[in-house]
């Protein structure tokens, strides 16, 4: 199945396929373009004679985008205004190959087959600059680029409840709680910018995903193609934290929410070009309508050290990428991207577009809530917090592409994580700005007055994110998915959350398969408010299965835990 653009994203890539349109450009082959040892990203001066205005913006801009921008009171400006196509079609005349165009930075990316092409180039007065963003040099090992994860194939026990593998992540942030209440991601648009969606058609964990329309649409900005299921399965395993779905196994943050599937990372090599398909990626997303961008990636070195960014660059404003993200927060959308796995490297702080002002930077704990010590450091070079907020990284529960759930560490999981409960959160206070969002979210973190370099504001409770924004504390009124074990399986600690009708006490009784009791207790718990309760020992047991007992008056329950 493959699912195309809308007509608005034909001005930014004329050679997309559309619903009843044919090709109306030929792709070069893919061969050729990678002939191409030189990459430049060249600035444009002007976009006169454009056969584009703003006073009608419908004609390079989807009825989504625009709504967004009545919605918040985002005027239309130049830089919605397409590049000059008389621009590109004069450096194709010269042997230029266009790759990328940005609208909002009137540039282009262009591969030359040499210096002396640039030359001519250079010559037409609507060029001001060029810069070099991709050499001949390739090799980049793929665990340079991003942390794809240390997994660990869990065996075939699932959680207790409607979310199965995924509860504690969820959990973690209080995200069940929007859920309940109907915010599951329900007319949210998400774009996901990552480095391919290996099998996403294909797998099971999505295919309600597909049966109810809520792949929008895909598109390969590395390769200049529509597929991108034939490609890295970085991006498969980010989607499962937001859009898996099938109860009592897996169930991500937000399963009802539609989705853009974009490519814009070259897992081969490190170049500063992927910054720009990055960029291309983000204005596509604007021009369809997104909502959100979550991103799980980052831009620190390159294969040409000529390229490295500095420190000093993480300042919000220095890096394209960032540039980018910052003007698609200004476009009205909610940016969220990984802080970076680089905490134990040399390296050390967040990367670019983390450190933009107007994106919400995820870094990473671990399920007792600590931070991981991959999870990349702030501040920004300015002094600004970052990482913003916290979730799940390090063994968070992810979905490969053969089906297996594993555990996955990376803020390549704790960004997605936190973009779908956005999205839900989002979806609740629909008249709310992305800022606003944002805020409620670091406001409701549990260092919101005390944030440091590593936690940032550190881990949001989005139901109290809800209430900041106006809404009124839930009453639950029954015993839903509680109690329940978390996180289950553990190597370590393991709690039990519980939420009693009336102040009780409750019994709490640990044995193992011999039905053979080791360890036993009485616990005090208050009436109508979630408690945690540690199973003290726990952390110190052998490997293997155990049957937690716990009853208070009028009930009793036996749930398995693992430890492994």
């Amino acid at each position: 199945m493959r699912i195309y653009p809308e007509n608005a994203a034909k001005q930014l890539y004329p050679m997309i396929r559309l619903p009843g349109l044919a090709l109306v450009a030929i792709l070069l082959p893919l061969s050729f373009i990678c002939a191409q040892p030189y990459t430049f990203r060249v600035e444009f001066t002007d976009k006169h004679q454009s056969p584009f205005t703003v006073g009608k913006p419908e004609e390079f801009l989807s009825p989504r985008a625009l709504e967004r921008r009545a919605r918040f009171d985002i005027p239309i400006l130049e830089n919605d205004l397409p590049v000059n196509q008389n621009y590109l079609d004069s450096i194709r005349s010269k042997g230029g190959v266009i790759l990328t165009r940005s609208r909002w930075f009137n540039s282009a990316t262009v591969a030359v087959e040499d210096s002396s092409v640039l030359d001519t180039l250079l010559q037409f007065p609507f060029i001001r600059s060029a810069s070099l963003v991709k050499g001949a040099k390739r090799g980049k090992a793929i665990g340079d680029k991003f942390d794809v994860g240390h997994f660990i194939k869990l065996d075939s026990l699932k959680f207790s409840g409607f979310y199965g593998d995924a509860f504690g992540q969820i959990d973690m942030l209080r995200g069940q709680v929007l859920h309940r209440q109907g915010y599951k991601g329900e007319g949210m648009v998400i774009a996901v910018i990552d480095a391919g969606f290996r099998q996403v058609d294909s797998m099971e964990v999505f295919k309600k995903l597909f049966e109810d329309g809520q792949v929008l649409g895909t598109y390969d900005f590395v390769d200049r193609e529509p597929d991108v299921y034939e490609d890295h399965n970085h991006g498969s395993v980010v989607l499962s934290t937001m859009a898996a779905y099938i109860p009592q196994t897996y169930v991500g943050t937000a399963y009802q929410a539609s989705y853009w599937l974009l490519r814009s990372e070259d897992v081969a090599s490190e170049f500063l070009i992927e910054e720009d398909n990055w960029l291309a990626a983000a204005e596509f997303a604007d021009s369809v309508g997104a909502d959100i961008i979550n991103s799980s990636l980052g831009y620190t070195r390159f294969d040409d050290p000529a390229m490295d960014h500095s420190y000093t660059d993480m300042d919000g404003n220095t890096t394209i990428v960032t540039q980018a993200a910052d003007m698609a927060a200004a476009k009205g959308m909610l940016v969220v991207n990984s802080a970076g796995n680089s905490g134990s490297s040399s390296w050390r702080y967040i990367g670019a577009p983390a450190d933009g002002d107007s994106v919400l930077a995820v870094g990473a704990v671990n399920t007792n809530q600590k931070v991981a010590p991959f999870s990349s450091h702030g501040p920004s070079s300015d002094g600004r917090v970052k990482p913003n907020v916290c979730a799940l990284g390090s063994g968070a529960k992810i979905v490969q592409t053969d089906g297996a759930i594993t555990n996955g560490s990376g803020t390549s999981f704790s960004s997605p994580i936190i973009a779908g409960m956005a999205a839900c959160l989002w979806q609740a206070n629909p008249g709310r700005t992305n800022m606003e969002i944002i805020a409620a979210i670091e406001q409701s973190a549990h260092k919101y007055e005390d944030p440091d370099s590593l936690f940032g504001f550190g881990i949001p409770d989005f139901e109290e994110a809800h209430q900041l924004l106006g809404a009124k504390k839930e009453v639950i009124n029954d015993r839903e998915q509680l109690p329940v074990l978390y996180p289950n399986p553990s190597d370590g600690a393991m709690y039990i959350r519980v939420f009693p009708m009336n102040a009780t006490v409750l019994d709490l009784a640990v044995f193992n398969m011999l039905e053979q009791k080791i360890y036993g207790e009485t616990v005090a718990v208050a009436s109508n408010v979630y408690q945690n309760i540690i199973i003290p020992g726990f952390k110190a047991l052998p490997r293997g299965a155990y049957v937690v007992r716990i009853g208070y008056p009028g009930f009793q329950q036996s749930l398995k835990a693992v430890k492994y």
